[in-house]
């Protein structure tokens, strides 16, 4: 850091620079829980992450106004915001106004959180913090699965079977902690040697316990994880690839002492599974349903109303691409897919180190939206939050260029160069 930019960043008021540290911590703290938000249920709000997250926005907001500017939102989050927009057009027009007014309150939350990660989490430091509080959070949601499977207590309703961690659905639980899984690798191939082990134990009772969910998307998702692990360590000569081995050899051997025979034979069903039948009948009545009104569609969170009421299945998509497509048409789709092909091709210009883990993480995202619906999910949009903060922070190291407003009218734009990836004192 220059003497001029830290004389820059120490001219920022001390309350300023609490308030964005405080908004920082909160950040955490809601990205912390996100694993195990199910079990944070509190009266008056939906979720502990949903009141955490509320009180960030209260810090954010007078962090910003105390600054009188904010950075310049990054393209995705631009496009996002015109998704969520799009759907809040769609009341005019929704075949079920409820749901469209909930999805509306959800996708306005996430875009505010979304917006918070990219003007808070505004150095490399911080967003490894932010990685680490959220692998926290998958470690006490593997404990409770876990512990669970242990005592032979049902966690998923309708199959004893089957577990789950933090009171999530299982496939959902999947996603998340194979996503922690490439998180973990990648930590574990930056961090101090006293760290590695760390996240290297953290591997081995994660991937297992997504085998006890008996997700089928959720066990493939995890083989691609595997797969980045691989990648992520291999070039890291022998003291990387040595505990890979011993973490993968460990693995194998508890695996078939440790997932239930059933639970193997419904992991390996493949497209003959009844529940896969299903899904198929569910994708072509939306697809029919979109038919019906292609350019707009049927409204947020439409989808199992209209689905309904043509008598199919009383089920949301099962598929993000479909989900999305039936209730905000071409228009909402096209916003959306947008704002993700921007951050892909943002992706592929990071550093080898980032590219891989993003992509990855995003591979694993992409196995689990092809039998689920994530548009709504709060993983989908932290992993986007994650990757535009990756690119602002690689960006302004790389070119040192401003992207800082003004928020008041009378306010002069302010030279912060180099700034941007600097805060760590704020």
């Amino acid at each position: 850091m220059s003497k001029s930019t830290h004389t820059k960043l120490r001219a920022e008021p001390a309350t300023t620079r609490s308030l964005r540290r405080a908004t920082f911590g909160l950040l955490c703290i809601s990205t912390f829980f996100v694993p195990w938000e199910e079990l944070l249920i509190i009266p008056g709000f939906v979720t502990g992450t949903f009141l955490v997250s509320s009180m960030a926005l209260g810090t954010a907001a007078l962090a910003i106004l105390l600054r009188s500017r904010i950075t310049i939102p990054p393209l995705p989050l631009l496009f996002f915001g015109l998704f969520v927009l799009w759907n809040f057009l769609s009341l005019l027009w929704t075949v079920d106004t409820k749901a469209t007014q909930g999805t509306i309150v959800t996708y306005i939350s996430l875009l505010l959180f979304t917006w918070m990660l990219c003007e808070f989490v505004d150095s490399k430091p911080r967003l490894l913090t932010l990685l680490r509080s959220y692998l926290a959070g998958c470690c006490v949601a593997v404990v409770m699965l876990l512990e669970a499977y242990i005592v032979g207590r049902p966690t998923v309703m309708g199959d004893a079977a089957r577990h789950t961690g933090g009171g999530l659905n299982p496939n959902n639980y999947a996603l998340l902690i194979s996503i922690g899984i490439v998180i973990a690798a990648y930590m574990a191939a930056i961090s101090k040697p006293k760290w590695k082990s760390v996240y290297w134990l953290f591997i081995i009772p994660a991937t297992l316990s997504v085998l006890l969910t008996g997700s089928r998307a959720g066990t493939i998702g995890l083989i691609a994880a595997l797969v980045i692990v691989v990648v992520v360590t291999w070039s890291g000569g022998a003291q990387a690839v040595l505990p890979l081995v011993l973490a993968l050899a460990c693995v194998i051997w508890l695996i078939p002492n440790v997932v239930p025979p059933d639970l193997m034979q419904r992991i390996t069903e493949g497209t003959g599974a009844g529940t896969f039948l299903v899904r198929q009948d569910i994708w072509r009545n939306g697809l029919e349903v979109w038919s019906e009104s292609p350019l707009i569609g049927v409204g947020a969170r439409g989808f199992l109303t209209a689905v309904v009421e043509r008598g199919g299945w009383a089920f949301v998509a099962h598929n993000t691409p479909i989900q999305v497509l039936t209730d905000t048409g071409i228009v909402g789709a096209s916003l959306l897919f947008t704002a993700w092909l921007v951050l892909l091709k943002q992706t592929l210009n990071l550093p080898r180190s980032g590219r891989v883990l993003w992509l990855g993480a995003a591979l694993v995202w992409l196995i689990n939206a092809a039998a689920t619906s994530l548009e709504c999910s709060k993983i989908t949009w932290l992993l986007c939050g994650w990757i535009m903060v990756e690119y602002n922070v690689f960006r302004a190291t790389s070119t040192r260029i401003p992207s800082v407003l003004p928020v008041l009218a009378n306010e002069k734009t302010h030279n912060i160069s180099a700034a941007a990836n600097v805060r760590t004192s704020t």
